[in-house]
């Protein structure tokens, strides 16, 4: 039989309060961390919508909730339909280069396509927009229906996943030190 002493019963408690602490600390500061990560990767998406004034750009958001113990912070828009086509395409945008990306959540910078034809203003058979080059029209921009644009297209392309990829390695940093224990913490990840 082993007794144990009173000294031990009081360094036990010490460790529960301890740890205690830790754990509603860690909290805290992993909502504080799911909070910047969502306000960055928002601010990244917005300015990666491929077109200068939308709906879409004023209607990126982000969520920080608590689900079965756990917390989440979900990037994203509640504009319907178009979005979709923006960052995983169809077969007609940019020729299906877009879609040839697939949904893999993993789509790094290097791999979208960043400067395609129409959003030089070059537009050709292969993007969703063609330059007339008959009679009078000559230089005019069509849509692949024929009619005439007023203005300059601005090509689809991804703008949430490698929104999200770009502050990948900072988010997983800013995670893995606000569930370090308190003394290891650094203060230095912006």
């Amino acid at each position: 039989m082993i007794t144990l002493g009173r000294e031990f019963e009081t360094d036990l408690k010490e460790l529960e309060t301890l740890l205690y602490r830790w754990s509603t600390e860690a909290e805290t500061e992993l909502k504080q961390s799911l909070r910047k990560i969502g306000a960055r990767t928002q601010a990244e998406a917005v300015m990666r919508v491929p077109v200068e004034t939308s709906n879409l750009k004023q209607k990126i958001l982000w969520n920080l909730y608590q689900q079965a113990g756990e917390w989440f912070v979900e990037i994203g828009t509640n504009v319907i339909d178009y979005p979709e086509f923006l960052e995983f395409g169809t077969e007609y945008i940019a020729s299906g280069r877009v879609k040839q990306l697939g949904t893999s959540p993993l789509l790094t910078d290097q791999q979208a396509v960043h400067n395609w034809p129409a959003k030089s203003g070059n537009a050709t058979e292969l993007t969703s927009v063609r330059i007339d080059t008959s009679g009078g029209a000559k230089g005019r921009l069509r849509s692949s229906k024929g009619k005439f644009l007023k203005a300059r297209p601005q090509e689809q392309m991804p703008w949430l996943r490698p929104a999200f990829n770009k502050n990948r390695a900072w988010a997983i940093a800013l995670l893995d030190q606000a569930l370090a224990p308190p003394r290891s913490r650094q203060r230095n990840i912006a």
